[in-house]
């Protein structure tokens, strides 16, 4: 449902397509204007032309609305900047301080940015030291200083990796106690005077399976066998998995015994199908039967055992899922085994709805 506003818009756009801009002001502005909203006198100032820019400016400055001060510096010709710039100092705003010391020509960008510190706001205080670049060595420290205090994890990381003359061992003290295995990861990755030591020990001891799993992968020296080992006790299929395609000398065996133990079927068939050393696809295969899933079961005899699919077309069958038996019915042909399966007879009878065609199994 719209709003208010949001239908008078929607009707002076209506409008706009029958009658003229003037037409519109002659018969609505003064309607607008007696509302005193700051969003709709925005609206008509930018959007309609031979408005009254002034009245529409006043009716935005007396809202005090930081947002609408600073789009009507911005988008309005000739709008009392100064007058809107003070409602947004006053409004001790961090965001449409710091848009407007940017976007603004001729702001007082001191003011913008001393209203940014007194706010301690973590986001507009390294935006702000991110974007001017020329700011002395004390204000970086007071900007520092208030992202330090915030105890905001992505922005001391933000602020550690992209700006120039910080102090990384202050930062990385912050990370270090957290104790936040993503950002111990994140610093240790991309932070070049990052203690490695203190961050590795934090994720190992965090048991995160994908942070391990990360940190074995893409930090230099990292303790491999170690985080190897985190990553089995946790029990996580996906991890085990993706640890055992991308390290060679990975203990297949044991990355598997947790796999299966997990039951998760898109990462046993995933196991089965790229991981081609060490694997036992006769158990692998055995949890995917036992599962009775139709998808997991074609899946199995489309690309791993294919060669063999009797036991997998019966568990589709048995499944009584209608597109998956069809999808085997297509595959049937290709399939070298169907009918020899050793001290069995198969015999594949036609229904007449034509939807599959159906294996009986005989002893």
């Amino acid at each position: 449902m719209k709003t208010l506003v949001e239908e008078i818009k929607y009707h002076i756009n209506i409008l706009r397509r029958e009658i003229s801009d003037q037409e519109v002001v002659e018969k609505y502005e003064e309607k607008i204007l007696s509302l005193n909203n700051a969003d709709l006198s925005y609206y008509f100032a930018k959007e309609i032309e031979g408005s009254n820019k002034q009245a529409h400016g006043q009716v935005v400055i007396k809202s005090k609305d930081p947002e609408y001060n600073y789009l009507y510096s911005m988008n309005i010709k000739d709008s009392d900047i100064k007058v809107h710039e003070n409602v947004v100092l006053e409004s001790k705003d961090p965001k449409y301080n710091y848009l407007f010391a940017k976007n603004i020509e001729g702001a007082d960008v001191n003011a913008h940015e001393q209203v940014i510190i007194e706010s301690g706001d973590p986001e507009y205080n390294y935006q702000f030291v991110a974007f001017y670049k020329y700011l002395s060595l004390d204000m970086i420290k007071l900007h520092e200083q208030n992202i330090i205090a915030s105890g905001n994890l992505e922005y001391i990381y933000k602020f550690a990796k992209n700006i120039k003359e910080v102090n990384i061992d202050l930062l990385e003290n912050e990370i270090v106690k957290s104790k936040n295995p993503e950002y111990c990861y994140l610093f240790a990755k991309n932070i070049s005077k990052a203690n490695i030591n203190f961050h590795e020990r934090i994720v190992i001891e965090s048991g995160n399976p994908k942070y391990n799993y990360l940190f074995a992968k893409e930090i230099k020296n990292a303790d491999v066998k170690t985080h190897e080992q985190v990553i089995i006790e946790s029990g996580d299929p996906e991890y085990n998995y993706q640890f055992t395609k991308d390290f060679n000398g990975a203990d297949v065996q044991a990355h598997e015994k947790v796999i299966l133990e997990s039951k998760n079927l898109e990462y046993i068939y995933k196991f089965a199908k790229n991981i081609l050393n060490g694997v036992n696809i006769q158990n692998l295969k055995e949890a995917i039967l036992e599962s009775k899933d139709p998808e997991y079961n074609f899946l199995f005899a489309c690309y791993i055992d294919k060669y063999d699919i009797t036991d997998y077309y019966l568990t589709v069958l048995a499944s009584g899922n209608k597109e998956y038996i069809e999808l085997f019915r297509n595959l049937l042909p290709n399939s070298k085994n169907i009918n020899k399966h050793p001290g069995s007879e198969y015999v594949i009878s036609k229904f007449t709805d034509e939807l599959s065609k159906k294996l009986t199994y005989k002893k």
